[in-house]
C-alpha cells in the first residue's frame, strides 16, 4: 500500500472512530474509566495554573477531551483544536475545530497561541509537526503534551486487542460464514478461546457470524461487509497506536529536536497502581 493509501486508509478511519458518540470522553480504547479521571485531572490543573482568557490550541483533540477537561479548570480559556480527522459539524464540542488538519501544516499564524495541548495525538504525527508546535506559540507560551507510552497498561490493553483483530482476519472467519463453513468458524474460534479465554471480542464477532447463517443471502453479505469494514478500521488505528507509543529514546529525540525552540521540564510517566498510563511533557516556548 502507498504512503497516500495509508494516510487515507488513517484518516478515514479516525473520522469513523471520532464518530461513534462514546469517543467523546476518550482518546483510546481499552482505557479504564479511573484512568480517564486522572488524565482529566492533568489537564483540569493545567487550565486552573494559565490565565484567563488564554489561546489554547488543542492539537489532534478528537471529539475534544482534553479541552473539555482544561475548560473545567479555566471555564474562560479561547480553545479552538485541530485534528487530521474529519469532525462533523454536528458534534457536541465545546469549541471550534479546525478539521482535516495535518499537525505538519497547521492553519494558524506564528505566535499566535498562550498554550498549546494534545492528548494521546500529537505523537502520531511526523517531525513536522515539531516545527509546527513552536512556531505557533507566543514566546513564554505554555505545553502539555500526554503521549502513549509504549510500556502503558493502555498501549498494552490494546496490543492484546490487536491480535485478536488480526487472527480473526487470519483464520478467515467472515470468509466462512460467508460459505457456510461452519466447521471452519467452530475450529477458528474455538483455537482463540484456548489461546486468549472467552474475551468479549471474540464473543461478540463469533456470534454476529453465527447469526449470518440464518439471514437472507443479502443480508447476511450486509452484516459480514460491515464485520470486515469495522475490524480493519480498528485495526489501522491499533497498528498506528502500536507505532507512535513512545519509548525513553523516542523522548529524548523529540526534547533534543526542538532543544533550540522549547524549553521542557523533564518528561514524567504518569502511574496508577505502579503502571504506566502515559508520558507527560512540559514544555515553554523559548524567548525569540
Amino acid at each position: 500500500m502507498s504512503d497516500k493509501s495509508d494516510k487515507s486508509a488513517a484518516e478515514s478511519s479516525w473520522t469513523w472512530y471520532w464518530a461513534d458518540p462514546d469517543s467523546a470522553a476518550a482518546c483510546v480504547p481499552q482505557a479504564e474509566e479511573i484512568v480517564q479521571k486522572l488524565i482529566s485531572g492533568r489537564w483540569q490543573e493545567f487550565g486552573k495554573e494559565m490565565p484567563k482568557a488564554s489561546r489554547v490550541a488543542d492539537l489532534a483533540c478528537g471529539m475534544g477531551a482534553a479541552g473539555r477537561a482544561l475548560l473545567s479548570g479555566n471555564p474562560t480559556a479561547d480553545i479552538i483544536g485541530a485534528d487530521y480527522a474529519e469532525i462533523s459539524e454536528d458534534a457536541d464540542l465545546p469549541f471550534p475545530v479546525r478539521a482535516g488538519v495535518p499537525l505538519e501544516n497547521l492553519p494558524f499564524d506564528d505566535a499566535e497561541f498562550d498554550a498549546a495541548i494534545s492528548q494521546f495525538g500529537f505523537e502520531y504525527a511526523g517531525e513536522e509537526a515539531s516545527g509546527e508546535l513552536a512556531r505557533i506559540l507566543k514566546p513564554g507560551g505554555k505545553i502539555r503534551l500526554l503521549m502513549h507510552h509504549a510500556q502503558s497498561v493502555v498501549v498494552q490493553a490494546n496490543k492484546v486487542r490487536r491480535n485478536l483483530l488480526e487472527a480473526i482476519s487470519a483464520f478467515g472467519a467472515t470468509d466462512a460464514a460467508r460459505s457456510g463453513d461452519r466447521a471452519r468458524l467452530q475450529a477458528g474460534f474455538g483455537k482463540l478461546v484456548g489461546q486468549y479465554g472467552e474475551q468479549p471480542l471474540i464473543l461478540e464477532i463469533a456470534t454476529a457470524c453465527r447469526d449470518g447463517f440464518a439471514m437472507s443471502e443479502v443480508d447476511r453479505t450486509a452484516l459480514l461487509d460491515g464485520i470486515d469494514a469495522g475490524m480493519q478500521r480498528e485495526l489501522t488505528i491499533l497498528r498506528e497506536l502500536k507505532q507512535a507509543a513512545q519509548s525513553e529514546d523516542d523522548i529524548n529525540a523529540l526534547i533534543k529536536r526542538t532543544a533550540s525552540s522549547i524549553d521542557w521540564a523533564r518528561p514524567e510517566v504518569l502511574e496508577f497502581d505502579g503502571k504506566a498510563i502515559c508520558w507527560e511533557l512540559n514544555g515553554t516556548r523559548a524567548e525569540a
